[in-house]
């Protein structure tokens, strides 16, 4: 009898996770895109990945890229995933691969081509994180290679240099910036170091612009607790941009505590790339 209870119990795990996994589907093909081309060639393509593991059935995988397409969809901006995250699944002589590639796909990423080349881009970015998810899994070795190869190819088309647009307009360009945090701190790392470095450079570049720096937290921890501690981080960001020579004056920070999440999740989840500080900034052509 035990055992028949086990199997319902498996069976009933598989349907709800099914249907759940249905539901971001369904709500991903119904969202109306408003971000950017990047943004909506990277939901396209993130969409298209769901629905492959979708036909496996791999729930969970099917799950991740399907939030991923809905946040891209709606505007938010979507990291490369980490390996880090998948760790303990990655062969260890994948890891370092999986490491630099990444760190070449957002340098690439950074130089503009978000806006200049979308549809690479937003390839680029997917086939990296299909990579990592059939690396990870590590049982079809022509998925691995096909999503590699695939990713390799866009990533060479990223890296070559951008031809100077010929004739300039002079309009109000928002860049967008990120910066991400460990659990329930507002310390930054040497990565949002660089990024902020980043930031502080393409104002210096603008002749005259703003920055507004958001922060967000993740669902772990009491809504106003992570009111508080969006609050330390983007102040945390407005202190190393101020410290690179940006003016106090024009610097705006803002707390967002655990709403707009970049990756949807319940209450209480511990989610990396929810905890963040998101840089715009807003320049003025002369």
């Amino acid at each position: 009898m035990s055992r028949i209870l086990s199997v319902m119990a498996l069976l009933l795990a598989m349907l709800t996770s099914g249907a759940c996994t249905d539901h971001y589907l369904s709500e991903v093909e119904k969202t109306q895109p408003r971000g950017t081309a990047f943004d909506n060639a990277l939901a396209r393509n993130y969409l298209a990945m769901a629905k492959s593991e979708s036909t496996y059935p791999d729930y969970k995988d099917t799950e991740t890229f399907a939030r991923r397409s809905l946040a891209a969809a709606q505007g938010k901006p979507t990291l490369p995933d980490e390996p880090k995250l998948r760790a303990s699944f990655l062969p260890s002589d994948s890891t370092n691969e999986l490491t630099q590639a990444r760190q070449r796909l957002v340098a690439a990423l950074d130089q503009n081509n978000r806006t200049a080349r979308p549809d690479v881009a937003a390839r680029a970015q997917v086939l990296y994180d299909c990579w990592l998810e059939q690396q990870a899994e590590d049982i079809q070795p022509d998925h691995i290679k096909a999503c590699r190869d695939g990713f390799m190819t866009a990533l060479a088309e990223l890296e070559k240099p951008i031809a100077a647009p010929a004739a300039p307009k002079a309009a109000v360009v928002p860049d967008r910036y990120q910066v991400f945090f460990d659990w329930n701190k507002a310390t930054l790392t040497a990565e949002a170091q660089r990024v902020i470095g980043n930031a502080a450079q393409a104002y210096k570049s603008s002749g005259k612009a703003t920055i507004v720096a958001t922060g967000h937290t993740d669902t772990s921890g009491s809504a106003a607790y992570n009111m508080r501690l969006s609050v330390r981080r983007a102040d945390a960001v407005k202190a190393e941009l101020v410290r690179l020579g940006v003016p106090a004056a024009n610097i705006t920070t803002i707390g967002r505590g655990q709403e707009d999440l970049l990756v949807p999740t319940k209450d209480g989840v511990r989610e990396p790339q929810n905890r963040r500080v998101e840089i715009q900034l807003r320049k003025t052509g002369s």
